[in-house]
């Protein structure tokens, strides 16, 4: 008997034994899984974090080589001429006409572009060499640092008179004349060529882009969202009493009106935006239009007096004004942004459409020029 209670001992004892074994061969097996599992998600963050590094490498050499719009200004070569004053050869143009005004000198310089750029010279244009309205008629008055071109217009390639003058070792002066303006008889019935003149105006001589921004702001102000605007430019003053040869007669206000108001029936507009210097002009609208009638308040005021016959470039508000003159070409890049547009045949009347490439509805009065 005790032999069998041994034996069973014996054998219960190998079974709690047998029993053991089995639970800590189970217990490693976890523990080796649990381990395995952890290099895995080790792993796979690894992977993870490797792939997004790669990704994000992709994305930055993706916007480094991405291809921007093609224009002019992207070209290889003209990126070589950029800031280069030392390799790059320079042509100084001046127009001496002491009674031209602010447009009728950029109409100038952009008729001469087209003829001097055969050269292969930058044209960098000069508006101190020479007495002007810009500098009160005496060309000492400004300095280098004042090119009175550069507050309105930007020279070709971010370039400077002063800088050019400085640096550059090839330099060649120029005098503008002989050259027609854009034809008036052409550009307000052919859209082809005020392309070419818009391509002139936007590749050489742009206007600056901060008197852009400041003509938007007020368009904003004028007109709120509205585009629906009818754009009048009337040339009076001097025009009017100087009658000066070979200019363009100017309509009377009268007639404007007519046809105003047939643009009106057709249109019905939410404005009509006035540009004048003629403070008489301006009155007669304002007492037929009212509030639909939209303008730009001078920082200047000043009475024409027509019996004095005298040039408005000689007036002493206006001459060496370049802040009045920088409200004039908002007043001109303003109603270039119209939708329509009656106008008389002035240096005004042809930059707005050489800006805006034409309107949809034109009326430009050509009653011939003064004798």
């Amino acid at each position: 008997m005790r032999r069998k209670n041994q034996s069973h001992q014996k054998y219960i004892f190998l079974g709690k034994i047998s029993s053991n074994k089995k639970y800590n061969k189970f217990q490693v097996n976890n523990q080796i899984s649990n381990q395995l599992m952890v290099v895995i998600i080790f792993i796979k963050i690894m992977l993870i974090l490797i792939l997004l590094r790669i990704f994000i490498r992709l994305k930055i050499n993706e916007r480094k080589n991405k291809p921007k719009k093609i224009s002019i200004k992207d070209y290889t070569l003209l990126n070589q001429l950029r800031n280069n004053y030392v390799d790059n050869s320079f042509i100084i143009l001046s127009h001496i006409c002491p009674d031209c005004g602010l447009l009728s000198h950029y109409n100038k310089f952009l008729s001469c572009l087209s003829n001097i750029l055969k050269e292969g010279r930058i044209p960098i244009v000069n508006l101190i060499r020479f007495p002007n309205i810009f500098n009160g008629f005496n060309e000492s008055s400004l300095s280098l640092e004042q090119n009175p071109w550069e507050y309105f217009f930007k020279q070709p390639f971010n370039y400077t008179l002063k800088q050019v003058k400085t640096f550059s070792k090839h330099i060649k002066d120029y005098e503008c004349c002989g050259y027609k303006r854009p034809s008036q008889d052409i550009i307000f019935n052919n859209k082809f060529y005020r392309y070419y003149w818009n391509n002139l105006y936007s590749t050489y001589f742009p206007i600056k882009d901060e008197i852009i921004k400041e003509a938007d702001i007020i368009k904003k102000e004028l007109f709120s969202k509205s585009e629906n605007v009818l754009g009048i430019l009337l040339r009076g003053t001097d025009f009017i009493a100087l009658k000066p040869k070979k200019h363009y007669i100017q309509p009377e206000p009268e007639i404007v009106f007519n046809d105003v108001d047939k643009f009106e029936q057709e249109n019905n507009y939410d404005f009509y935006f006035l540009v004048t210097e003629d403070n008489v002009i301006r009155n007669k609208f304002i007492n037929r239009y009212k509030n639909k009638l939209k303008y730009l308040k001078s920082s200047e005021t000043f009475n024409y007096e027509y019996n004095d016959k005298e040039i408005l470039a000689n007036n002493k508000k206006i001459n060496g004004n370049l802040k009045l003159m920088k409200e004039y070409l908002i007043n001109i890049i303003i109603l270039s942004k119209c939708i329509d547009i009656i106008c008389g045949r002035t240096n005004g009347s042809v930059l707005a459409f050489i800006i805006s490439k034409g309107f949809r509805n034109i009326k430009a009065y050509d009653f011939g020029k003064y004798k």
